[in-house]
Formats: structure tokens, sequence, C-alpha cells
């Protein structure tokens, strides 16, 4: 008895552990759009993903997630543009705000330099592949770790993401004291700023 005990307790420890992305976009999904009708952690605007031109873009979206996981999370190979309209949000309450893990670059832009993405989550923007390249350019972005770094590669396995390219954008980047290994900007082997400079 006492055995079958100590398997349950460490059954329902492993399911605790467990993460899940309230909003997933992968490069080789069908062109779709999706509001709040389809998934209910994206509480305002909507998500259009066009897969012919690898763009996606948010337009005044706000997404939230309380239970642990990712609250955006995009993934797949080659390189693709997040176009910002309007403002938007990313808040994961339980672990990170927005999941990075395209195996090549991502563009963060908007049209007229008005667009802006706030990630609020135990990290803000957490890249993983060691290829990967970050670009924020022409927008406003501020990523805030809660309980880790504001944009950071995948420090949980010391593997550094490849650049950070920030061009003509104001980027605000916020790690928590304290937080070990994670700080503002973190686990990255590049950053390259043009026409703009570090505040």
């Amino acid at each position: 008895m006492k055995k079958k005990f100590t398997l349950l307790l460490l059954a329902v420890f492993a399911m605790s552990l467990q993460t899940f992305a309230s909003v997933v976009i992968s490069m080789s999904d069908e062109s779709a759009t999706y509001t709040s009708a389809e998934l209910s952690d994206i509480k305002s605007g909507k998500v259009i993903w066009d897969k012919a031109t690898k763009t996606l873009t948010m337009d005044n979206v706000a997404i939230e997630i309380n239970a642990h996981g990712e609250a955006f999370k995009i993934n797949g190979v080659g390189n693709m543009t997040l176009l910002l309209k309007g403002a938007n949000s990313i808040t994961s309450n339980d672990y990170v705000a927005f999941y990075h893990q395209v195996d090549g670059g991502v563009m963060i832009t908007s049209d007229d330099g008005k667009g802006s993405l706030t990630c609020r989550g135990d990290n803000g923007i957490y890249v993983t592949f060691e290829t990967s390249t970050l670009i924020i350019a022409n927008c406003t972005v501020t990523a805030e770790g809660t309980n880790g770094g504001g944009i950071n590669g995948d420090g949980w396995n010391h593997n550094n993401f490849a650049r950070l390219i920030v061009d003509k954008a104001n980027v605000t980047a916020k790690g928590t004291p304290g937080s070990g290994s994670y700080g503002s900007i973190n686990w990255v082997n590049d950053i390259s700023l043009i026409d703009c400079s570090y505040v």
C-alpha cells in the first residue's frame, strides 16, 4: 500500500510540472484567423497567420493565461515576421509569456512605427534555439520577467541564442533581481543596435 501511495504522489507531481501553451502558431499551419471565439485565452483583438508570406499579425491583441504554461508560442524552421498593429500584450501568470521556438529568425515590427508589444511572465521573451535570431524593428517592445529574464535564451539548458538585433526600435527589458542566471537580456551571443542605443 505504501508503494502505491508513493507512485501516486509521483504521478501527481509529474502532472503538475507539465506545461501547455494557450496560443500556438506553427509555421507549417494553414493560414487562419484566431479570436476569443476560437481560443479563450485571447481576451481581445485577433491573431492572423498568413502561411504564404510567413507573416503573423497581432491586431490589438491581449493574450493572458493563468495556468502553468506559455501564453504564446511560435515554432518552426525558417524566418517569419510578427507584425504589430496597435497595442498588444501577452501575459503568463505562471511561466513564459512569448516562447520563441523558431529555428531561424523572427522579426517583430510594425508598418507605421506605432505598433507595440508587451510580454510579461516568469520570463518575458524566451528564445530556445542556438541558431535563432530575434529582430525588433520600427516598433516598441517591453519584455518583463517577473521571476526570470526579460529577453533571454535557453538558460535552463545553458544555450545562448545567436543574435538580438534592435533596429530603430524602443526596447525595454527587465529581469528580476536575484533570479540566478537570468537578467534583463541574457543568454545571447551577439547584440546589434541600429539607429538606437542602450539606456
